[in-house]
């Protein structure tokens, strides 16, 4: 019992190491994903906007090998994410020749990412979400979504996303001064 119990705690240990860099992304398939605390290599290509990390650049990696042509869409825009603020990037090519395929941030108004992409079956695809927004980059769940591939990809409206509470505080402001 206890040898299976140390062989689950370094198999637990080693995968805590998984992602954090392009050599050993995580494959993964179509499904939900949850995101801890992005702490891997920082992407240095970038196919989103918003330029580079200022702060303490990380990333946290995934690979995708379509088994057939395929539109994915990958998506954070979930009510689960309300506060959040993703960023991904996506890339054909090997680690030492990436090749912007696509990537987004703040899609539709809100900070939440969403993409769709026509993907070629076997090609290896690399994804990327990055912490270019601090604090708020860690801890969401994301989605890949496979569909047909489409001549022109369609993008979805937003869900109705829960609300952030805002709170206010007023203030009086006196102005002086003459009028004419």
């Amino acid at each position: 019992m206890h040898k299976i119990t140390f062989l689950f705690m370094i198999l637990l240990g080693l995968s805590g190491f998984s992602q954090s860099s392009c050599t050993d992304a995580l494959v993964i398939t179509a499904g939900e994903y949850q995101v801890g605390v992005i702490n891997g290599a920082a992407p240095t290509l970038f196919c989103a906007s918003n330029g580079a990390i200022p702060t303490n650049p990380a990333g946290v990696w995934y690979r995708y090998i379509p088994a057939t042509d395929v539109s994915l869409t990958i998506t954070t825009v979930l009510p689960v994410n309300t506060g959040r603020d993703t960023r991904f990037h996506v890339y054909s090519g090997t680690c030492g020749s990436l090749v912007c395929i696509g990537g987004n941030d703040d899609f539709g108004g809100a900070f939440l990412s969403f993409g769709k992409y026509n993907l070629i079956a076997g090609v290896p695809y690399t994804i990327v979400f990055d912490n270019r927004w601090g604090n708020n980059a860690n801890n969401f769940t994301f989605q890949l979504i496979e569909g047909e591939p489409e001549e022109e990809p369609e993008e979805p409206e937003l869900p109705e996303m829960i609300a952030v509470p805002v709170a206010f505080t007023t203030q009086n402001i006196t102005i002086g001064g003459t009028h004419r």
